[in-house]
């Protein structure tokens, strides 16, 4: 079964996972670019994606730190 999150990212293999989370490969549907999906559980004890989120886009015109797209589903 193929899973598109918000009919922009296509999601791939799993990347890794975390305490919180799991990473996936992805690629954006419409531009093709490759991506990294972090999601993480609603019922999360201690929601941390959009703290992360937070913290990228403060750092994000530094050298050596990721993009972030945040759709905030």
């Amino acid at each position: 079964m193929e899973l598109i999150i918000n009919g922009k990212y296509k999601i791939g293999p799993t990347l890794g996972k975390g305490s919180f989370g799991l990473l996936y490969s992805g690629k954006n549907v419409k531009s093709n670019e490759l991506v990294a999906i972090k999601l993480e559980h609603l019922q999360s004890l201690q929601p941390q994606l959009q703290y992360e989120a937070k913290i990228y886009r403060n750092l994000k015109n530094g050298t050596g730190f990721s993009q972030i797209y945040w759709d905030g589903i």
